[in-house]
């Protein structure tokens, strides 16, 4: 059987599996949400590739915590190390980030990493753009928590965990 067949044939088996449809509308929405995320943040921004997933992780946690190392980075975002490499130039070439050799005194060939005063200002854009969608993310979060809810439910796993959110509202 081609790989063709085996994937049509997975489809139409699993279309009627209501784990998969729940599971499937869960991450539709998850999708979405960050899409429209990244919209708003894009609108603010005005640069779709500086609202790039690792993009924004690297300038949240700068901004939260000042400086970082490679290996730190390597760690938040799961990424190789010369997959860190990629992303610090890519992000460096943006102006929003600077590298600073031998900053650490038990290491002087370590590396720092900082954000610019044009990332630091990026970073206040972004917070911007998530708050100019904050409705529709809080909206779609609830909506994420029920849908997981079911996923979970229709998987028959982590009933003990379902929680009554009527109860708590």
């Amino acid at each position: 059987m081609s790989r063709r067949e085996q994937h049509d044939g997975a489809s139409a088996e699993s279309i009627d599996d209501p784990a998969d449809h729940q599971a499937l509308r869960f991450l539709l929405r998850t999708g979405q949400l960050g899409e429209a995320i990244s919209a708003g943040m894009a609108a603010r921004v005005g640069d779709r590739e500086i609202v790039g997933n690792l993009t924004v992780i690297l300038v949240a946690q700068l901004y939260l915590h000042g400086q970082l190392r490679p290996v730190e980075v390597q760690e938040i975002t799961g990424l190789s190390s010369g997959g860190v490499t990629k992303l610090l130039d890519r992000v460096e070439d943006l102006r929003l980030i600077s590298r600073a050799h031998g900053q650490v005194s038990a290491d002087r060939r370590a590396i720092t990493i900082t954000l610019t005063d044009d990332g630091r200002r990026i970073a206040r854009l972004l917070a911007a753009g998530l708050m100019d969608r904050i409705s529709e993310v809080r909206l779609t979060l609830r909506e994420l928590a029920d849908a997981a809810d079911a996923v979970a439910a229709s998987a028959g796993v982590g009933d003990d965990l379902i929680v009554d959110r009527a109860a708590d509202e």
